[in-house]
């Protein structure tokens, strides 16, 4: 764990916080340095004074005249030798104070010896200062005073950036532990001496052994490296008070809209906030921002050009040709503007692959790999280049090849040794966009290979065939060495445990055999082979740490857990990140066996380091694995809401087994029992119950069915199905449940009994009552003073039980009730606080005294604090009210709640709902105020109706709105394609953003940037890091308004974000996961698009989970009235026109216009017919625009339609007669009607039947 002493504001990245400096110079020596150095040292003397004085702190005169400074090229930097040691409330300090009258004075007594010491030509600044002024403002006024007298802002100059004293960031440090990203090599020099975190500039290859020494050591599994890399996310700030920022004197409030878009979760984003708050707030401008790349020597500029629009690595040597010299590549390194990977070094930031950016240094490179590969780009021979793979490949060190991965789509020739490195080293991301591209016989045998890799089974499936039937003598000897052991493997998947074991030897007979293949194969054998085999001088570093792990896994085969944990451990020992697969499997049975020896925070923190290596890799089956597992280990914890998520975002359909399905089936109910949601878990038993029904016998499934019977049993009291269920259960659960059942005879449970859920302690409550009340009055107090979850839910079990055990807990408990109530509402288990209350009843004085107090407020009930309390006291874990189309109230998440109506109020609740609860709800609300309709609505004009189809698309919208799925609205123009989108977003109980965007609005070259934001540098004019409509949809709905119209090259990339769930930032190399819900919409027909290759097949399946088709208005004309009615109200109310009358002319003259332009037209045109109407008089047809009152609505003229509207008549009737014809075959209505095919598509898209469809 992290140190205890840790000081709070070793988490601050303030620069002026103690580091371990070289030729430090003491404060004193500050009167020897230049009149503008010393006015920079004085400026940033203020400054930490004033941040150590706003964190609480008593920065006495022996710690500032200890305090150190540093001369360097950018000038001075003045840092503290020592934490401050006394806080500002210390009773000891106060006294002293107020003894000196000194408390108010504090800042201005401390600061100015020093600053007058150091800069004696401010006299007459000092002597105006009056004792009277704000001693608190005193820095803001004292750097008001330098930067006043220094128009270029030199006195604010920093050698890490312009003004950059003047802010600082709070981190945590994650209890689960993890991999992360500190852009401040400062901080993460102090985390490391006072925290004990492991950090430094590490790639991924150095991250592995680190991580695995932190989780062995149990540091906390905190491991910081200072250079960005994909996949690693930054170290997370605080969520209060996660930043500070000196401004001047009323200029906070001008600088608050550079921090008003900083989210607490981008710290990166965050500092740049705070850079420009600094930097506009002091009236220096944006162009002072002082970041690092600013002080880059124009070799290393160039150097760091050509890595980024090349989108290439380059070896030291080949970054020396660039730059002409060494210096240049440790310049970038330094300033983390590189990263390391694969013995190359890469910008950070990427602007794309550009081979040709480096074709004017390929002949002043060495020879080597890069130089054959930009050879063979440009259409040479790539023998040397094949030649060089085959090599490294042999030597086992084909990571290297790696690093020349983003030239496989111009040299094919890279392509299988590519996949075969990726494979052998554990980057299987790198082998899938190249997996069907490799020939015969290596495409059939790397498919395999990477599909028993990462658990895909269907690949598995089609591939086998082919591997079958291989040659080995047509492949390279490490390869035939390879293809035997994966037969062995799929033989032992297959239960062929005999055949196994026969490859297994044959492998192991294989001279010069790499050392892992060699741990592999005697693990198939089995018979004491890896044990022989530990000794083997045979094996290296990664061979050991397979043969530990596997070691590990037999170990867990046969039951015996410490062995394994001790074999776990010895493979962390000597782990390495050169196979990220091999880690992450390993960081996940180590978990797993944590979690069988009971030590879930160890477990936790092993699966969280899991999960991050195996999706680096790219193995996601098995990423999602971990996140169930996860998930079960959440469920243990009774973090619920956890273990939802989780679930939630491990669960693939598409790639779900039945057995699959069942496992996930058993923690979401486990979840529910655990949140005390028994009706929800009942439904899902009955579900799990009808698909194990169908299942092969499934011990696992059936356990697990098992427990869930059981808890649902003791929530209803059937005590006797309890009893049977729990026969059923496994081991450990049954333990419990046995327990639980002898405590009815006074036996207590064994000490050494996990407190999973409450059980034991329930038990112990029960047995105890049965001998001493006295005694189980003492132990229930206990418990509760603990304050952890399983005891405050074992508690309220042993209440509950208690009258079918026949002991008199209720009423002997009753002082502690108030407080366990209070601890299951802070543990997130309001639903068994309902329960409780259920069985022994409400506190309805209290419940009753809340509600007259929100009658009182009128107004301001809405915002009353009283809602916080009522909601919890009345069992709901949610509650969201809705009045004239405006949220009025959202407490908690009502995401699976159900709705109801109290007068003119739309409630949504969830959480243990009852008669009780509802009658509570009516009697507030009927006191409540109802809000004025604002002027711009929030209801869903245009979906107004009885038409069928606008009731059925209502139906469907409501149907489809909570769910998490993509849906695709189709509707011509005009007919509120954005309104439904806008409700599906509002009912969704989403609590983000609805985010618009339309996909023809913008040209081609902005889309992607507006999309998916963008990073500092990667085009002209992108000075600063933004994120994109996608990651401002976060928690919310992102609309993708004619979707049709979007160009290819985005189609590629906005389908690897609804398949990923992640986008990467123009010019990024970080995939940021987001949490957004994608809503699409056109006008066009996409299968249309898609069979004429317009659009992409599988981005048109991705979109099309539903699709909600939106009627035009000509086809439910009914609805008009009730269109018109809404329409009119909602504007004569926002022109203030007071309640309007429509003349029978009116409605009859609209019902008789077709409306190509859908409700659109018709909100138009009722607006015009308002604005000519005179105030008072009632509408008429006269009001309405010429063309739809130029001729009466008789019925002749009726009858007569404009020449337009009767040629499209004809030409739908006639292709509706054609299609029949030829039984909707296009190709031969073509030929009848004269036309081409595309020229009949077009038509058919001009009248609506372009969705008619039939076999060409």
């Amino acid at each position: 764990m992290v140190r205890k002493a840790l000081h709070p504001l070793a988490l601050w990245d303030a620069p002026f916080l103690p580091a371990p400096t070289e030729n430090a110079l003491p404060l004193s020596a500050g009167t020897k340095l230049p009149f503008p150095l010393r006015k920079k040292l004085a400026a940033q003397l203020a400054a930490g004074v004033a941040f150590v004085l706003e964190q609480g702190f008593y920065p006495d005169k022996a710690l500032l005249r200890s305090s150190r400074f540093v001369r360097s090229k950018g000038g001075v930097w003045w840092q503290l030798s020592a934490f401050p040691r006394w806080t500002l409330d210390d009773p000891r300090l106060s006294r002293a104070l107020a003894l000196g009258r000194r408390g108010e004075r504090l800042p201005w007594l401390l600061l100015f010896p020093f600053l007058a010491q150091l800069l004696p030509e401010l006299r007459g600044f000092w002597g105006e200062q009056a004792e009277s002024e704000d001693p608190w403002a005193f820095p803001k006024v004292f750097l008001q005073e330098l930067v006043g007298k220094d128009r270029a802002g030199k006195s604010l100059d920093h050698p890490l950036g312009w003004g950059r004293f003047l802010w600082a960031r709070r981190f945590v440090l994650p209890e689960e532990g993890g991999l992360f990203f500190l852009d401040d090599p400062y901080l993460a020099e102090r985390l490391s001496r006072f925290a004990g975190v492991t950090a430094g500039s590490f790639t991924e290859e150095d991250l592995a052994p680190r991580q695995a020494q932190a989780l062995m050591a149990d540091h906390g599994g905190v491991v910081i490296t200072t250079t960005a890399l994909p996949g690693v996310a930054a170290l997370p700030l605080a969520e209060k008070e996660p930043w500070w920022c000196l401004l001047p004197v009323g200029e906070e409030e001008r600088a608050a809209g550079f921090l008003a878009g900083a989210s607490s979760g981008d710290s990166i984003t965050v500092g740049l906030s705070l850079t420009h708050a600094v930097a506009s707030a002091w009236g220096l401008g944006e162009d002072r921002r002082g970041e690092g790349r600013r002080w880059l020597s124009y070799p290393a500029e160039k150097l760091a050009s050509v890595l980024e629009r090349s989108g290439l690595g380059l070896s030291a040597e080949e970054a020396a040709v660039v730059a002409g010299g060494r210096e240049a590549l440790e310049e970038l390194r330094r300033l983390q503007l590189v990263v390391h990977r694969f013995g190359r070094w890469f910008a950070s930031q990427s602007q794309g692959v550009n081979p040709g950016e480096l074709e004017r240094w390929r002949q002043h490179f060495p020879e080597g790999p890069l130089r054959w590969a930009l050879e063979a780009a440009r259409g040479g021979s790539a023998a040397q280049l094949v030649a060089w793979c085959e090599e490294v490949l042999n030597q086992a060190k084909g990571e290297l090849i790696l690093g020349l991965a983003p030239l496989a789509a111009v040299v094919p020739e890279l392509r299988v040794p590519l996949v075969e490195a990726a494979l052998t080293s554990g980057w299987l991301s790198y082998a899938e966009p190249w997996l069907d591209s490799c020939p015969a016989p290596y495409g059939p045998l790397f498919q395999v290979w990477w599909a028993l890799a990462c658990g895909d089974k269907n690949t598995l499936f089609k591939a086998q065939r082919a591997f079958s039937s291989l040659t080995e003598g047509k492949l390279p000897p490490r390869l035939s060495a390879r293809a035997l052991l994966l037969a062995a493997w799929l033989a032992e998947q297959q239960g062929d445990h005999q055949r196994a074991r026969e490859l297994g030897r044959t492998v192991l007979a294989l001279p010069d055999l790499q050392s892992e293949l060699l741990a592999e194969a005697a693990y198939l054998v089995g018979e004491g082979s890896l044990e022989r085999l530990a000794h083997s001088p045979r094996l290296g570093a990664l061979g050991r740490q397979r043969l530990y792990h596997l070691l590990g896994i037999q170990a867990m085969h046969r039951g015996d857990t410490p062995a394994a944990e001790r074999n776990f451990r010895q493979a962390l020992q000597g782990a390495s990140g050169r196979n990220p697969l091999r880690f992450g499997e390993l960081l996940a049975d180590a978990g797993a066996v944590a979690m069988l020896l009971d030590k879930p925070v160890q477990a936790e923190k092993f699966y969280a380091a899991a999960e991050f290596w195996l999706s680096l890799a790219g193995s996601r089956r098995a990423s999602r694995l971990v996140s169930f597992n996860r998930a079960v280990l959440a469920n243990d914890r009774l973090q619920w809401e956890k273990a939802q998520k989780l679930l939630a975002a491990a669960f693939d359909e598409s790639h779900a087994t039945p057995v699959d399905r069942a496992f996930f089936l058993v923690e979401w109910a486990r979840s529910f029992l655990a949140q005390g949601h028994f009706e929800k878990a009942s439904e899902i038993a009955a579900q799990l119950e009808a698909l194990v029904a169908g299942l092969p016998e499934n011990h696992n499934v059936q356990q697990g069915l098992a427990v869930i019977k059981a808890h649902l049993a003791l929530a209803l009291g059937d005590l006797s199905e309890a009893w049977e269920a729990s026969q059923r259960a496994e081991v450990s659960e049954r333990r419990l449940l046995l327990a639980l059942w002898e405590s009815r005879q006074g036996l207590l449970p064994a000490d050494e009994l996990p407190n999973r859920w409450g059980l034991a302690l329930a038990a112990r409550l029960l047995a105890l009552a049965k001998s001493s009340l006295s005694q189980a009055q003492a132990e229930a107090k206990k418990a509760l003073a603990a304050e952890r979850p399983e005891n405050a839910l074992g508690l309220a079990r042993a209440l509950l039980l208690s009258p079918a055990w026949g002991v008199e807990l209720p009423a002997l408990l009753k002082e502690l009730l108030p407080r366990l109530k209070a601890q299951l509402r802070a543990f997130g288990l309001e639903r068994w606080v309902f329960l409780l209350e259920k069985q022994w009843g409400r506190d309805w004085p209290e419940i009753l005294q809340l509600v007259a107090r929100l009658g009182e407020r009128g107004a301001e009930s809405w915002k009353a604090p009283e809602w916080q309390t009522l909601v919890p006291m009345l069992g709901l874990s949610g509650l969201k009210v809705i009045g004239q189309g405006q949220e009025l109230l959202r407490i908690g998440s009502t995401r699976d709640g159900k709705s109801e109506h109290f007068g003119p109020f739309e409630v949504k609740l969830s959480g243990a709902v009852d008669d009780e609860v509802l009658a509570v709800l009516r009697l507030t609300l009927q006191r409540a105020p109802l809000p004025a309709l604002p002027p711009s609505s929030a209801d869903p004009l245009g979906l107004t109706g009885a038409s069928p189809q606008i009731v059925s698309l209502r139906e469907d919208i409501a149907r489809y709105a909570p769910l998490p799925i993509t849906v695709l609205i189709l509707g011509e123009p005009g007919t509120g394609k954005e309104r439904v989108a806008r409700a599906l977003h509002r009912l969704s109980g989403r609590s983000g953003e609805f985010v618009p965007v339309n996909c023809a609005g913008l040209p081609e070259s902005l889309l992607e940037a507006e999309l998916f934001g963008v990073v500092r540098g990667a085009f002209t004019g992108a000075d600063r890091d933004r994120p994109g409509l996608v990651e401002q949809a976060e928690g919310g709905t992102l609309f993708l308004d004619e979707i049709g119209e979007l160009p290819a090259s985005m189609q590629a990339k906005l389908l690897r974000v609804l398949q990923e769930r992640e986008v990467r930032r123009v010019g990024g190399t970080r995939a940021r996961k987001v949490d957004v819900r994608f809503v699409a919409a056109t006008n066009r027909d996409l299968k249309q698009a898609v069979a004429l290759g317009q659009f992409r097949r599988d981005l048109f399946d991705r979109l099309a989970t539903v699709t909600l088709k939106v009627p035009p208005l000509r086809e439910r004309p009914q609805d008009i009235p009730a269109l018109v009615g809404e329409l009119v109200a909602h504007y004569a109310s926002q022109f203030g026109l007071g309640p309007v009358t429509l003349a029978p002319d009116f409605m009859a003259r609209l019902q008789a216009y077709p409306w190509p332009g859908n409700v659109r037209e018709l909100e138009a045109v009722v607006v015009q017919a308002l604005l000519r109407c005179p105030r008072g008089a009632a509408l008429a047809a006269e009001h309405l625009p010429r063309e739809l009152w130029a001729a009466p609505a008789g019925r002749d003229e009726q009858a007569i339609p404009p020449l337009e509207e009767a040629e499209r008549a004809f030409y739908r009737e006639y292709f509706q007669h054609l299609l029949r014809h030829t039984g909707g075959n296009r190709t031969r209505a073509a030929k009848i009607a004269g036309l081409s095919r595309q020229a009949l598509l077009y038509r058919l898209r001009q009248v609506g039947l372009a969705e008619s469809r039939g076999e060409d």
